[in-house]
């Protein structure tokens, strides 16, 4: 029963594992899947992957809310702050990158010009 798919109503038109549905078509989920918002369980099992879902999500908010506030100017510049934080990193780490490819390619060059 565990690997037995769950099904659900699909509530409003909703694009479900990469199909477009119409609401009130039925709709089988793997059993890993939580549903979300809106699909309607038609039976226990799919209320309690619904139950999860709604757990795991308010989990998620709260993670983010702690993280980043409730979205004041304060939280948005920080939040901004952590976000260009990054972006320089990475644009760093790539630039290294750069440098160090082209530094071989001149060590190859060089070498193959010894060759000629």
């Amino acid at each position: 029963m565990a690997d037995t798919p769950i099904k659900y109503i699909v509530k409003e038109k909703s694009l479900i594992g990469n199909e477009l549905f119409e609401a009130g078509a039925e709709v089988e989920l793997p059993e890993g899947t939580l549903p979300a918002e809106n699909l309607e369980p038609v039976d226990d099992r799919g209320r309690a992957k619904y139950q999860e879902y709604l757990k795991s999500n308010a989990e998620r908010i709260a993670r983010m809310k702690a993280e980043f506030g409730g979205g004041d100017s304060q939280n948005l510049e920080a939040l901004g702050a952590m976000i260009a934080k990054a972006v320089t990193e990475a644009m760093a780490a790539q630039n290294a990158e750069q440098d160090a490819l082209k530094a071989r390619i001149a060590e190859l060059e060089a070498a193959n010009s010894k060759l000629a």
